[in-house]
Formats: C-alpha cells, structure tokens, sequence
C-alpha cells in the first residue's frame, strides 16, 4: 500500500547496510517510523529530505507493517538554524521531547504544528529561544495527558495573587498564603503564571503570541522544565547539550563585553 505524507524528520539512525537510514517522521497522525535506502547518493531530494529537521513530503510504501520511503521531496529545511549552535541545539532537544511525547497512535496534528511552528520562529529569530522552549515543554506535556492546574490556587481557589508557586511534582499551583514551604517549588510572578496559563489553555495558533521580561521568561522556563523532568522521570541529553551551548554563549558574551 502507498501512502503520501508530509512529516517532520525526528531522528535518523543509520543501518548497517550502506545507504540505509531508519527516521522517526512526525506526522499528523503522531510519529511514523520508516527505512529509506539511497540516503547517501548526491544531488538527490531524497538526501535533503531525509535530514533530522527537515519538513517534507515523502511517499511510503507498507508491507506486512513495515515502511519504507520510495520517494521524498523537502518542503521546509530550517537552514538558518545552521548558522547558530545554541538555536539548533535547542531544536534537537525539541525533536527529543516530540519523540518522547508522541506516540505512533496519536491521531492529532497538534503536536507537528506545534513543532513547525516554534522551528520557524526559531530559525528566524522572532522569539526567544527560552520562550519557545517552555511553550514546547508544556503544550507537548498538555497535549500527551500532563496538563497542569495553573488556573487557580489549589487550596483557597484564588485566581490572582502576588505571588504564586508551581508544584512540578504535583503539577498544580498555590499562593503565598496558602504555600508552606515544605513541597518543592517554583516561583511565578503575574507575567510567568498569565503566560503559562496561556500557554496550557490557548489555542494552538496562538499560543506563540506574547512576549516576556528576561526576569519572567526565567520563571517561566524553570517551571516548564522542572514539570517536565519531574512527570517524565528521565534525562535528555539535548537539553543538557543545549544549556551547555547556552552557557558557553553567555559566558562569550560576558568576555567581549569586558574586552569592550
């Protein structure tokens, strides 16, 4: 049977015979994985098409429950992510969270709008990209089954307040007043709490539609990213190589600006 869809390319193993590539392709229908032979001959489409990062349109064929790709034509290749290490690696870790999020049932096309929509943004530099990060972390955990309760206080049900703290263990949020200290925690200001709310709630069109303070954005990112590590109890090496190049560029920043 043939089948025709546009995916995003996740992940690409090579095989032990020459040529050969395994990718985990983000659909609408949640992630297809198929073989594609050929993968190293020059100045075909099938080359480009099947890069990690890539958006394209590729024609599949199924036998017995295994797939594999006859042909492939690239629709979007995010080349400017090229030009800044910590920007790619952060879309690395973006397709490692996908994979990890996603199943092969899910039968939605959230999750790859979701995806094109923050590697667009983020080869264009049109968001930050710890905005784009934790919009990511927290739709992908809202869309596989995690939502958090970030509407109100869940001890006296108060919508607004000073300060309110993010219980990743527990995903759901309480006030200063009703805080005890004991539970592990993450601070949000009015900003961080309205943006993850936005975030979790929102339309997928438009949950890229606001702009953070460094001070809130920072909130916001540590609380996205300790629910995440603390539902999904494992470690993913792109995030930490991602800090790593993100610590690397603000520790170059701080040298040229004493030079200067």
């Amino acid at each position: 049977m043939l089948q025709t869809v546009n995916g995003l390319v996740l992940r690409q193993v090579r095989l032990p015979s020459e040529g050969s590539r395994k990718l985990s392709i983000l659909t609408n229908n949640g992630i297809t994985e198929a073989f594609v032979n050929g993968a190293n001959r020059k100045n075909t489409t099938l080359q480009s098409a099947a890069q990690p990062l890539c958006y394209s349109q590729f024609v599949i064929f199924e036998n017995r429950g295994s797939r594999s790709i006859n042909q492939a034509v690239p629709i979007e290749l995010f080349f400017e992510l090229t030009n800044d290490i910590e920007r790619l690696s952060l879309a690395q870790y973006l397709c490692e969270l996908a994979l990890a999020l996603v199943s092969g049932q899910d039968h939605n096309d959230e999750p790859l709008r979701l995806m094109l929509n923050a590697l667009h943004l983020l080869s264009k530099n049109k968001r930050e990209p710890e905005q784009i990060k934790a919009i990511a972390e927290l739709r992908l955990m809202s869309l596989s089954g995690f939502m958090p309760d970030v509407l109100m206080c869940a001890v006296c049900g108060s919508y607004e307040h000073e300060r309110m703290y993010f219980l990743p263990d527990e995903g759901r949020i309480v006030c200063a007043g009703c805080f005890k200290g004991t539970e592990r925690s993450c601070e949000l200001n009015r900003s961080a709490l309205t943006a993850m709310r936005h975030i979790v709630l929102s339309p997928t069109e438009k949950i890229f539609s606001f702009r953070l303070g460094p001070g809130s954005q920072k909130l916001l990112s540590d609380a996205s990213e300790a629910f995440l590590l603390a539902k999904t109890r494992r470690n993913f090496a792109a995030l930490e190589f991602y800090k790593s190049m993100k610590r690397d560029n603000g520790e170059q920043s701080e040298n040229e600006s004493e030079q200067q």
